[in-house]
């Protein structure tokens, strides 16, 4: 069984940087795995299953997006430097607000099912509608272990349950399509059995407080909810620009454009892992007292490693992704290369932008107008597409991108910017790790034709890097030693 009480482990240690990789490795191999499942699924399934089994997998992830009802975002803000459980106060609120509202959407769901049984659907549309119940069944079970363990800094049982998951889900998939006479609807099934063991698991471990307190289940709701239109924000922006290339410049810039995208996909992924593996640490390091809230001084390097990391991540993709698809594409998708390197430059702006959010969310508590400021995002990048992709090609595109990921993080940053300056966030090596993956970009989107001077500006941004690395850790260790040397100067008085 999982184990998701606290440890005796120190915090301190948990949250070293080198566990980062334990929560990186995994998440990693999850995104690894359908390349490898995939391949064997797609010997059993005709062209058109294979397309329609990849519209299910859509609905899925877009339900996830939503599903959690951004429950997650309470727990991290109720953890406050605790080791908590499924029991904790606060953090049994939020799943009581997952658990109950996934209820009443596969309630609703089932009674779906059944009026389009008797009105006759086709089974591609009850595949649709079982998918949205794996969403719903997934959210419930999965959200909840995995936030558990992020707080908790416990990146074993973070790999056991998004590994296991993987893996029982792929696995079914391949015993059960073989065989079956409608593969596009047992895929749906699969998903749905996967998710229900998840589900089930997660209630074994979890459990829930029998003792609600209605008052405080409304307050978790009210804080998690309006981040709901948020996702659905985000994922608007990021879906719209492939059908709209698709319509306006046809088929093959898409290609172009989604063998590019892929790169960017797996660095905001990533980006975003990293993120996230701080993001208890914003609600430990913030002391709230009524209306006033202060900051622990270690929040300032809390901020500046995801800054860093976020820097570094998006330059290493401007300049290995050209390589990248110079070596797995055919030559016809040379253009590729240059939106590639581009689109970097949107994963960096994306990237400090859930940042900004990470810290007005779970630092703060301020939720309610996060939405405002996604629903804008993902208004201007479809507006900048519908202006400039038949002028400018697939660089209005890259142009869209950064333009609706600007919006949020301008929008945000400027509403918490008291904050965001009293917790430490415009440090210098925040402000140089910044220029120096601006400077990489920008000599990647010259230079993405050559490989060999592709590499020599990541050797070269990888050396600037790792000198603010050093620097920062001399640094720390500088104000270590002067502040052990205060306590033992003012001990020694002591005995004098």
């Amino acid at each position: 069984m999982i184990s998701m009480s606290s440890s005796s482990e120190p915090r301190s240690r948990q949250r070293s940087l080198k566990n980062v990789g334990g929560f990186l490795a995994p998440s990693l191999a999850v995104k690894l795995l359908p390349f490898c499942a995939l391949p064997l699924l797609a010997k059993h399934l005709s062209l058109a299953e294979f397309g329609l089994c990849g519209i299910l997998t859509t609905v899925f992830l877009f339900g996830n997006s939503v599903l959690g009802f951004g429950q997650d975002t309470v727990m991290f803000f109720e953890s406050r430097g605790r080791k908590v459980s499924g029991r904790s106060g606060g953090i049994s609120d939020a799943l009581i607000v997952v658990y109950l509202g996934n209820t009443i959407v596969v309630v609703c769901l089932l009674a779906s099912l059944v009026a389009g049984a008797l009105g006759g659907w086709g089974s591609f549309y009850i595949a649709i509608v079982l998918e949205v119940v794996a969403a719903s069944l997934y959210s419930a079970g999965y959200m909840p272990l995995t936030t558990l363990a992020r707080i908790n800094y416990q990146p074993r049982q973070f790999a056991l349950i998004t590994l296991g998951f993987a893996i029982a889900q792929y696995g079914i998939k391949l015993t059960v399509l073989p065989g079956a006479s409608d593969p596009v609807l047992a895929w749906a099934m699969t998903d749905v059995g996967a998710a229900f063991l998840l589900l089930a698991a997660s209630m074994i471990v979890l459990g829930v407080r029998r003792d609600v307190f209605w008052p405080s289940v409304v307050a978790s709701s009210r804080m998690g909810l309006p981040l709901v239109p948020s996702k659905l924000a985000q994922w608007l922006q990021s879906s719209s620009d492939r059908s709209l290339i698709t319509e306006r410049l046809g088929a093959a810039h898409a290609g172009q454009y989604t063998a590019a995208g892929q790169f960017s996909n797996a660095a905001l992924s990533m980006v975003v892992e990293v993120c996230r593996y701080f993001t208890p640490a914003l609600s430990e390091y913030t002391k709230r007292e009524n209306r006033c809230i202060e900051f622990d001084p270690r929040m300032r390097d809390v901020l500046n490693w995801q800054i860093l990391a976020i820097s570094a991540g998006s330059g290493t993709m401007s300049t290995m992704a050209p390589v990248l698809i110079s070596f797995l594409y055919p030559p016809e998708y040379s253009s590729a290369r240059s939106i590639s390197s581009a689109l970097a430059l949107s994963v960096l702006v994306a990237g400090l932008g859930f940042v900004v959010i990470n810290f007005v969310t779970v630092s703060l508590g301020r939720t309610n107008r996060i939405w405002v400021w996604t629903l804008m995002a993902a208004a201007t990048s479809i507006v900048v597409n519908l202006a400039l992709l038949e002028r400018l090609g697939l660089p209005a595109a890259v142009v869209a991108s950064v333009a609706g990921y600007g919006v949020v993080l301008i929008g945000i940053s400027w509403s918490a910017r008291r904050e965001l300056i009293q917790a430490g966030a415009l440090r210098m090596d925040g402000v140089l790790s910044v220029l120096i993956s601006l400077s990489t970009i920008l000599l990647s989107i010259a230079f993405c034709h050559s490989n060999v001077q592709l590499l020599i500006i990541q050797s070269l941004a990888t050396l600037a890097f790792s000198m603010l690395v050093i620097r920062d850790i001399w640094k720390n260790y500088r104000v270590s030693d002067r502040t052990a040397r205060r306590i033992f100067v003012s001990g020694n008085m002591g005995k004098d």
